[in-house]
């Protein structure tokens, strides 16, 4: 679907009321899968927009074909876990969710991220301050995002030696960088849009 790798999908459907039930639902990749279910309920004479209610779990859901199609040069490995559970409508929605990843690398570097509580309001998602580590390092984080845009914050909650820092780079052992010393302070803000 649109170059999706979707595969192994079921879903079970009722109609009632003006209302579309999604009984159960499925979607699997690696070992697992995104399972789903909710409403939909439509105005007969469209007055206003569909609204939905939807609750979903991710188990070990692998979302390297994804990252492959969506960015295929961006190197990125892992397994999502977690739940959520959205209400509203397209136009503006409110939610919360909780996901976590597993066995996640990026350019084969290793990123340890345990939790993430994340609650939308008016279809803007905010996640609250977590933790999540590079390697051996570790960051501060938040984040709010929705369709279009995006902002960021990310810090070390402490000063970092250079020779950490130096874990991530294949080839720090050979050359200057081997001898180097000291230590290391980041702060960092962005925001943007993620159509440019």
């Amino acid at each position: 679907w649109r170059g999706l790798p979707i595969s192994q999908a079921t879903a079970e459907f009722r109609w009632q009321d003006e209302t579309l039930h999604v009984l159960s639902s499925s979607v699997r990749s690696g070992d697992g899968a995104v399972v789903a279910s909710g409403t939909v309920t439509l105005a007969a004479d469209g007055s206003r927009p569909p609204r939905f209610e939807f609750a979903a779990r991710a188990t070990a859901f692998q979302l390297d074909p994804y990252v492959a199609v969506l960015s295929p040069r961006v190197d990125f490995s892992a397994a999502v876990n977690g739940h959520a559970h959205v209400t509203g409508s397209l136009e503006s929605y409110d939610g919360e969710a909780t996901l976590s990843l597993a066995n996640a690398t990026y350019v084969g570097v290793p990123i340890a991220l345990d939790s993430v509580e994340m609650t939308a309001a008016a279809g803007r998602w905010t996640a609250a301050p977590f933790e999540f580590r590079v390697s051996s390092v570790p960051f501060d984080a938040a984040a709010t995002f929705d369709v279009e845009t995006y902002a960021f914050s990310a810090a070390f909650p402490a000063a970092i030696p250079i020779s950490d820092l130096l874990t991530w780079l294949p080839n720090a052992s050979e050359g200057t960088l081997e001898d180097a010393e000291g230590f290391v302070r980041l702060a960092a803000e962005g925001e943007g849009s993620f159509s440019s």
